[in-house]
């Protein structure tokens, strides 16, 4: 699994983005197809809806545990399900103040060695051709 983490200014306020994606296929077992049906069984999980430019993100719940410069996700309440690395300083701080989490899945692959502008290109792309699910996610209560 791929992910990458940024902020972006909105018309609506800041929000802290974070981006799930599934590498090129690496193996011959693996397709685009079949990480496309993958990626699309874990939206569902973490309750994910499709997205788009005029489709108002819903809420996917308390689903996000930072732990240093790592975020975790969870699916079934339990911190079971996994980090995500890539986790700036800057973002951590931002959620821990309020920001708003867009937490996003791609169906697609995610070119392996994107930088931030390929990523947001990749991103936005997806997004416009209904091949991302998005949800807000806020932070869990982990004690």
């Amino acid at each position: 699994m791929q992910s990458a983490s940024w902020l972006e200014d909105t018309t609506a306020g800041p929000v802290a983005h974070l981006l799930l994606a599934h590498p090129e296929p690496r193996s011959a077992f693996e397709t685009v197809e079949t990480i496309a049906v993958s990626m699309d069984h874990l939206a569902d999980a973490l309750t994910l809806a499709e997205a788009g430019p005029y489709i108002r993100i819903r809420p996917a719940g308390r689903r996000l545990y930072l732990r240093r410069l790592a975020a975790g996700l969870t699916i079934d309440g339990s911190q079971g399900f996994g980090y995500v690395a890539g986790i700036k300083a800057e973002w951590r701080e931002a959620v821990i103040a309020g920001t708003p989490v867009c937490l996003s899945v791609a169906l697609d692959p995610l070119p392996a060695g994107s930088n931030h502008a390929n990523v947001s290109a990749f991103f936005y792309e997806s997004m416009l051709l209904g091949r991302v699910r998005m949800g807000t996610v806020n932070l869990a209560d982990w004690r």
